[in-house]
């Protein structure tokens, strides 16, 4: 049989090894039987006599009925002990023959993350599974699949694609000139945007972006600063496996506006402008639960928050009074979710988060990551006297934030409420 294109022969023989041990043949009987035993009851003779939905829905029914028995943790235990031994075997073979310059740590990592690349590309419909990987930084070929997975909407490349075969035309803004020159006033003046300067393939591609996103929303109106912002990570993200120059050609262009208008499609309310319909709900119950976490992690902070806020000096603040104070001063950093504001390489961590959890309904973490920005910035908070010296502070002290403080505190926070 032939080998599946793209995955490492490594990963194969784990594979076969897994395929050919007791514990697998253990597992299938028990599926085999579980299946069995839904037939019966559903009084059907043949598994192919269902349609393609019931089969995967039979097989999902037997795969949760068995996947807490002892057939099912002996297997577990079987392919952890096979990963392991292919994956060490791989990079022991590399050690004594190619003298690599970086660590055996490294070419683990390295392989580990070319084998979980491979498998998405093979089965998109796993990429649930990225869900492990919450609060970690992903490599950047991992980041690259996981964000085209959770993004994927092939009709709006399709559509670019057609448009700008018909007239070319079609794809700029009225105000294409006028977004150029934002997008260069940006990249050259914006701090934590340094890395991106300089480059007219770069500019080209954020341009490119962000004139066709502004072409079809039919008006005359410019775009609005949250809107260049938030292009910015898709750039970075292409730019870990491509060269500057190839940002410009056509198919990079169509991926970049495929992702980019998908998440400005599924942005919550509160990141979206105050004139749509569910932003003003949408924000309120934001800043609601964000003004709740501080209060339950640093009521001390909370509390200084407050009582700025309050109408009558001197007076202790509410709850209420919290919230609006909250909806003032973080309402800029969560528009642009956080660029700008924080290093990009913090800000890739915080967007890896956000968006591996957009396909769990209830999933937001955005308020966590308000909370947890504030509560590192707590003493120069602390030392505010007025309203606006807090967004003084996110302004000049937030960039200088690394994302290892934020997984430990997110960390920190998982065992709490483990305990």
């Amino acid at each position: 049989m032939a080998a599946p294109p793209g995955l490492p022969k490594w990963l194969l023989d784990c594979k076969a090894q897994i395929t050919d041990s007791p514990e697998w043949g253990a597992l299938t009987r028990e599926l085999f039987d579980a299946i069995q035993q839904q037939l019966t009851e559903s009084k059907v003779t043949y598994f192919t006599d269902l349609s393609e939905a019931e089969k995967t829905l039979f097989m999902q029914r037997a795969a949760k009925a068995i996947q807490h028995g002892k057939s099912f943790q002996n297997l577990q235990v079987n392919v952890s002990h096979s990963l392991d031994q292919h994956l060490n075997n791989q990079v022991a073979k590399e050690l004594l023959e190619d003298f690599p310059v970086i660590t055996k740590s490294d070419l683990v990592l390295g392989h580990a993350r070319d084998g979980s690349v491979a498998l998405l590309k093979k089965w998109p419909e796993m990429k649930n599974k990225l869900h492990l990987c919450l609060n970690q930084t992903l490599p950047d070929r991992l980041r690259q699949i996981a964000w085209k997975l959770f993004l994927h909407n092939p009709n709006l490349k399709k559509q670019y694609v057609e448009i700008l075969q018909s007239d070319a035309k079609n794809v700029m803004s009225i105000l294409d000139l006028e977004i150029v020159q934002k997008s260069q006033h940006l990249l050259e003046n914006e701090y934590t945007f340094q890395e991106l300067a300089g480059s007219v393939s770069i500019l080209n591609a954020m341009k490119s972006t962000l004139s066709y996103y502004h072409a079809r929303k039919r008006t005359q109106t410019s775009l609005i600063d949250s809107d260049y912002m938030l292009v910015v990570p898709f750039l970075v993200t292409s730019l870990a496996t491509v060269h500057p120059d190839q940002l410009s050609h056509r198919n990079s262009i169509a991926l970049l506006i495929e992702e980019y208008i998908t998440f400005m499609k599924q942005r919550p309310g509160y990141m979206r402008e105050s004139w749509t319909e569910d932003y003003k709900t949408a924000m309120q119950n934001f800043t609601d639960t964000v003004a709740t976490l501080l209060e339950k992690h640093d009521e001390e902070l909370a509390t200084h928050i407050m009582n700025l806020f309050s109408p009558t000096e001197g007076e202790m603040g509410t709850h209420e009074t919290l919230v609006e104070g909250l909806r003032a001063i973080v309402r800029p950093m969560v528009r642009s979710l956080f660029v700008g504001f924080l290093q990009l390489d913090t800000v890739m961590y915080v967007w890896d988060q956000y968006i591996i959890g957009l396909d769990v309904a209830e999933y937001d973490i955005v308020p966590v990551f308000t909370v947890i920005t504030l509560m590192l910035l707590r003493d120069h908070i602390l030392e505010c006297d007025i309203p606006v010296g807090i967004e003084t502070v996110l302004g000049d002290h937030a960039l200088k934030l690394k994302k290892e403080q934020y997984m430990h505190e997110i960390g920190r926070a998982s065992c709490r409420e483990r305990v």
